[in-house]
């Protein structure tokens, strides 16, 4: 059963701080946390990052439902690892809390040969977060991404500005997506549990807002 409660953290692409927005908003709301399909698990598993960056000590982090060896694209890594991923076994954890739901990679990356992340969000989820970050490209990929968004069965809530931007990109994505809220993460010269929990306090009011009126 989907709880409405829950919510997708997407990104325009890899690496473009979801894990660090989840801790986000996982220490915004005290909410429980859940990556469902990790690859690269020899070289990071995001669940412990997130762990390590959270203060409050209600968030409960659950366990993934695939943790894949190789560091690339789910469906490859599940074929490769003779895994295979099937979205109908993807079962929400139990909890009575809020849960973060961090996907991996872009909005249409590959779960496997024919379902994406979107599939995924849209199975588990009922509203989401949009992560997004500067570099040439990022532009088309947000507006795109924005759009398949709120196309889909989620409702998109909130976009999240990773790091450090360029002016002109972004006032164009600033103005061109105006009817969704948006917040500012700095780039973070150190990334710990203090950081995270400074930026928690200064958006916390405007954050539990934004998902009290669901």
């Amino acid at each position: 059963m989907i709880h409405i409660e829950n919510i997708s953290i997407f990104g325009i692409h890899t690496d473009v701080g979801k894990t660090i927005a989840s801790a986000f908003i996982t220490e915004v709301l005290e909410s429980d946390y859940w990556k469902p399909i990790q690859t690269g698990v020899s070289d990071c598993r995001d669940t412990l990052t997130v762990a390590s960056l959270i203060s409050n000590l209600k968030t409960v982090y659950h366990q993934e439902a695939f943790a894949l060896q190789m560091p690339v694209s789910p469906h490859k890594a599940s074929r490769l690892e003779n895994a295979p991923i099937i979205l109908e076994n993807i079962v929400l954890p139990k909890t009575n809390n809020l849960l973060v739901i961090e996907t991996a990679g872009g909005v249409y990356s590959p779960v496997n040969e024919y379902d994406t992340m979107l599939d995924l969000g849209e199975r588990l989820t009922k509203q989401c977060v949009l992560v997004i970050k500067d570099y040439l490209g990022c532009i088309n990929h947000t507006m795109l991404s924005a759009k398949i968004l709120k196309d889909s069965k989620l409702s998109l809530k909130l976009i999240i500005f990773s790091g450090n931007f360029d002016a002109d990109t972004y006032r164009f994505i600033s103005q061109n997506l105006k009817d969704i809220p948006q917040i500012n993460l700095p780039f973070f010269n150190v990334l710990n549990k203090k950081n995270i929990k400074f930026e928690a306090e200064k958006y916390r009011k405007e954050i539990k807002k934004i998902f009290d009126n669901q």
